[in-house]
């Protein structure tokens, strides 16, 4: 089964696909501060999908369902895609389902930008 998904880059990634017909990404240059949580991602990509062909390759994240199932592509015109005052591009491809990790987003940066927990339940939030 293909999964109809989309990336946003910056702009001169569409050069890099052009010329080697490969969208790669050898590491995250805007996470610096979340190295251990990348590399904890890429080792969750390895044990479910295997290893990629390129030695340090990353995790290059896409959007399966990106507001949900109407709007599932990504709007460009919002910020916090890539930083400010960055050209960015939307790419769309398709991969095959078990070439890809479907993950949370929104779980995923809780508790990166909020330096904060996923309670089992309120009680524990509150505690927090």
């Amino acid at each position: 089964m293909k999964l109809r998904l989309w990336s946003i880059q910056e702009e001169y990634k569409l050069d890099e696909i052009k010329s080697n017909g490969k969208l790669i990404c050898i590491k995250n240059k805007y996470s610096k501060e979340w190295d251990n949580e990348y590399l904890w991602m890429k080792n969750k990509m390895e044990q479910r999908i295997g290893n990629s062909e390129f030695k340090n390759q990353y995790p290059i994240w896409a959007w399966y369902q990106h507001q949900d199932a109407n709007r599932r592509k990504p709007d460009l015109r919002r910020t916090g895609h890539l930083p400010a005052g960055t050209n960015g591009v939307r790419i769309e491809f398709e991969k095959n389902k078990n070439e890809v990790l479907i993950s949370d987003f929104v779980l995923w940066h809780f508790p990166l930008c909020y330096k904060s927990i996923i309670a089992k339940n309120e009680k524990e939030a509150k505690k927090f």
